[in-house]
């Protein structure tokens, strides 16, 4: 039995001593915030999932400019290779996910335990500079369980552009559930940008893990943009493993009704000399809630680490609401670390310049929000084109 095979059989056996009343175990701290009422994992079988691959040779470019590569599968390996990129037989080296399935043991975490059980784990090894487009399409059923792991060789860049996509209506009267994981091992001196861009629907419950493995001044940069769902939680973990690891977070996500997502962004830092910022902002309405949980941590005998991280949060109805926690565990001295958090509406200053110069109201918030996004939009490698739908995207924040 492969290492694959065998880890979906241990998460099976650790999902069958759950109960309807033990899983979600709403007491861990990762999920007290999280509203699970109605999510029932248990009940749930896994549904269609179409996943298109696309690369380019050049980061930057127009999607449109971007070609398309079949189904990652051991006969297609040669299209592959001649990117340089390698199909990996995850059963050949399970450790990245027997230390997921520790994990999802010690926490608790049945989303996470169902998608090492049932999902189908796509591995790519990068071994050239190269720019990829996945895009995940969910299909008939109502549970998704995306599950990929990519390693990029020393030297090499990686531009990773992630899409989740509901066909924009709901599955059944359960509504659709996503659980993704991601974990992304970058070698020494490597570049990897990601962007997690989901778009989700009215009713769909979502949770998804990004991993990262950072070596030897390794540079990782990932934006996540979030819209839509019912319910989500996402955690974004990084371990900066040696020396001069740096680590950019950074996060936009836009809710309305009763929408609510829970962010937890966690930097690691395991060795002298890194460095790791974290931005997360949202645009609230209704009575959507977020809650940002950032943490950065510093153990003992590390030395010239330098962290920090932001929350900013526009709301713009008097029941929408925002909460930042972050959190500072530093255990060593010779570190510098800080965190700072922000929640109010539009600037009605702001407001009141523009309308005295004949922009409308709904115009002039349109503005001020599309220039609080812009923070984050203007730090990613696209297109003026691709990030126009992007804006587009994400402002039905201000449909009635």
């Amino acid at each position: 039995m492969s290492g694959i095979a065998q880890i979906q059989n241990e998460a099976i056996s650790a999902l069958k001593q759950a109960t309807a009343d033990t899983y979600p175990d709403k007491s861990s701290e990762a999920w007290r915030k999280v509203r699970l009422d109605g999510v029932d994992v248990l009940g749930r079988s896994p549904g269609e999932l179409n996943i298109e691959f696309q690369y380019c040779k050049e980061s930057g470019k127009s999607f449109q400019e971007y070609q398309s590569l079949p189904w990652p599968s051991a006969e297609n390996k040669s299209a592959y290779s001649e990117q340089g990129i390698s199909i990996l037989d995850p059963g050949q080296d399970s450790s990245e996910w027997t230390w997921l399935l520790n994990r999802a043991r010690d926490a608790a975490d049945p989303f996470e335990l169902t998608t090492l059980a049932y999902g189908k784990p796509i591995a790519l090894h990068i071994k050239q500079n190269i720019a990829l487009r996945i895009r995940m399409h969910a299909g008939n059923g109502n549970l998704h369980l995306p599950s990929l792991f990519i390693k990029v060789d020393p030297n090499r860049e990686l531009d990773l552009f992630i899409e989740y996509i509901d066909p924009g209506q709901n599955s059944d009267e359960l509504g659709r559930m996503w659980s993704s994981t991601t974990f992304i091992e970058s070698g020494n001196n490597s570049y990897v940008r990601m962007i997690d861009s989901r778009k989700h629907d009215d009713l769909s419950f979502h949770f998804h893990r990004v991993d990262f493995l950072e070596g030897r001044d390794s540079n990782v940069h990932y934006c996540a943009i979030h819209r839509g769902g019912l319910t989500g939680k996402g955690f974004v973990r990084t371990r900066a493993m040696q020396q001069g690891a740096a680590f950019r977070g950074i996060g936009l996500y836009t809710g309305r009704a009763a929408q609510f997502h829970d962010m937890e962004m966690e930097v690691s830092h395991e060795a002298d000399h890194c460095v790791s910022t974290l931005l997360y902002k949202t645009v609230l309405r209704d009575r959507a809630h977020s809650v940002f949980n950032g943490s950065l941590v510093a153990p003992p005998h590390i030395k010239q680490v330098d962290s920090h991280q932001t929350n900013n949060n526009i709301v713009l109805s008097k029941k929408a609401r925002a909460e930042s926690m972050p959190k500072l565990i530093i255990q060593s001295e010779d570190v510098s670390c800080e965190h700072g958090a922000t929640v109010g509406d539009l600037d009605e200053q702001a407001l009141f310049f523009l309308q005295c110069r004949g922009i409308p109201l709904e115009a002039a918030r349109r503005m001020l929000i599309e220039g609080f996004m812009e923070e984050i939009l203007s730090e990613l490698r696209l297109t003026e084109e691709d990030l126009a739908s992007l804006r587009d995207e994400m402002f039905p924040i201000l449909e009635s």
